[in-house]
């Protein structure tokens, strides 16, 4: 995603430092003054931090990102069966 939103904005060059499936540790990074991150904001509101992080750049920079909820097809163990007909029940659900 990142990469693809780079492409878009065109003209911009930046070198990789970090690449890591764990958030916390690009934004410990990113506190520390290694350079940016892209991060869920809800990770920065949340942060204890001496060292706060602000938004880096305008609204053009944000990239929406779509959670989908994924099951198998067949019956699932009880509660989680249950925890599926309770999303069900409230949510529009589309394939």
């Amino acid at each position: 995603m990142v990469d693809a939103m780079l492409a878009r904005r065109g003209g911009v060059h930046m070198t990789r430092h970090s690449e890591s499936p764990a958030a916390e540790n690009l934004k410990s990074m990113a506190e520390d003054g290694f350079g940016v991150a892209w991060v869920a904001s809800m990770r920065v509101r949340r942060t204890t931090s001496e060292k706060p992080l602000v938004p880096a750049g305008d609204e053009s920079w944000r990239i929406p990102v779509d959670i989908r909820l994924f099951r198998a097809a067949g019956p699932l163990p009880g509660v989680a069966e249950d925890f599926w007909n309770l999303i069900e029940s409230q949510t529009e659900l589309s394939p």
